[in-house]
């Protein structure tokens, strides 16, 4: 066990990624409440906002971040403010990609240091067990959806690969962001097809990152659909524009009182978790759809990319909301409408959220279980290590 505490302790590594870090450290929250310490690993740009407020408001003391720096030298074009997701030029990303795997000595060294018991890394990474194996210390993926698996390349081989590698290394089990009360049967399936346990960790709540492309068309959808909302409207990073800029002209006068645009970032859980809200209307980021059906709020799915059209076809498979059609053409203004008038007033927006609500109670009661689920498992595997290490 690590010299440096009492507790167990386990170091987590997730992708460089807002959407990653956000689910990791909601995880690492929850274990630092079931006595284990937590080592936080990411780059500095991204562990200042944690410094600055998460960690100091939820006052958790168990979480200790570390940093772990890129090589610079060999990545000149990359300094450290884009060691991050957030605002990377596009054409960076696979340089990003590469500057990350290239710290496996840098993460070596953090580990020599810190001998966590368990290092906890993000599915494509499978360095991150490499690293952990040379210093006999387990290592534990964590994973979204089997949906994951995408064909884009990325530093000569596919992800698809690295997929797999990560599942390989990955010691006896894998942790994956979802509920057995949605996915039973795909985790069982899962299961048997990577030769692990796979062990739910409940919805691990996370803001999904919002795209403006369809920003006119949802607006006059919303608009059309004569109902009342709260829209948060992200703007791309150092993008200099204000809400009445961005909105079609005299939107805002035109809705009143009946709608709230909001810039930037709501307190979504709160707004979901009101009992005036009669729906949701998402792009269908796997955290935003756990935390909708949690609630008990249906889902309006926008799906644009990566794993959100497959969501949102499970959305409607569970009978929890509907999908706008997009057609050849993208979404149209009046589809959406339409779909909100349905869930919104419609006998099938009844049924919706009936479903929702009756998954989301089950939802909530399966969440203690599947934490303590993860717990025990996470104890058995440093156990294990120090039996044999």
């Amino acid at each position: 066990m690590s010299t440096t505490t009492q507790k167990p302790s386990i170091l987590m590594l997730p992708w460089l990624a807002h959407g990653h870090i956000s689910p990791f450290l909601e995880l690492g929250k929850k274990l630092s409440h079931r006595d284990f310490h937590i080592y936080f690993c990411s780059t500095p740009i991204n562990l200042k906002p944690l410094r600055d407020t998460i960690l100091a408001q939820d006052c958790v003391p168990s979480i200790q971040l570390v940093d772990l720096h890129l090589p610079s030298d060999e990545f000149p074009q990359l300094p450290p403010h884009y060691h991050t997701t957030k605002d990377l030029p596009p054409h960076l990303m696979s340089t990003l990609k590469s500057a990350f795997n290239s710290a496996k000595s840098s993460f070596f060294d953090i580990l020599g240091s810190l001998k966590p018991d368990l290092v906890i890394f993000d599915y494509l990474q499978p360095w991150a067990s490499v690293a952990a194996s040379e210093l006999n210390i387990n290592a534990v993926s964590e994973n979204y959806r089997i949906a994951k698996l995408m064909n884009a390349s990325a530093n000569g081989y596919k992800n698809k690969e690295r997929f797999w590698e990560c599942m390989e290394r990955s010691s006896n089990i894998v942790l994956i962001k979802t509920s057995r009360v949605t996915e039973g049967k795909y985790v069982d399936y899962l299961s048997e097809l990577v030769k692990r346990k796979v062990v739910t960790v409940g919805p691990l709540l996370q803001e999904p990152a919002n795209k403006d492309e369809e920003r006119e068309k949802i607006a006059y959808g919303l608009e059309l659909s004569n109902v009342g909302f709260i829209w948060v409207l992200r703007f791309h990073g150092g993008e200099d524009v204000t809400i009445h800029e961005a909105l079609p002209q005299g939107f805002l006068q035109r809705i009143g009182d009946r709608g709230l645009v909001v810039e930037g970032w709501a307190p979504q859980a709160e707004i979901l978790g009101h009992p005036s809200i009669g729906g949701f209307v998402s792009h269908c980021g796997w955290s935003s759809t756990l935390e909708a059906i949690l609630f008990g709020v249906p889902i309006l799915a926008m799906p644009m990319h990566l794993d959100q059209p497959l969501n949102a076809k499970l959305v409607v498979e569970i009978g929890v909301g509907m999908e706008v059609d997009r057609g050849s053409g993208g979404f149209r203004r009046e589809k959406l409408a339409r779909v909100i008038q349905q869930v919104m007033v419609e006998e099938k927006g009844k049924e919706a959220k009936r479903n929702a609500q009756e998954l989301g109670m089950r939802m909530r009661e399966k969440q203690k279980e599947e934490m303590d689920d993860v717990v025990e498992k996470l104890k058995q595997l440093i156990e294990h290590n120090f039996s044999v290490g």
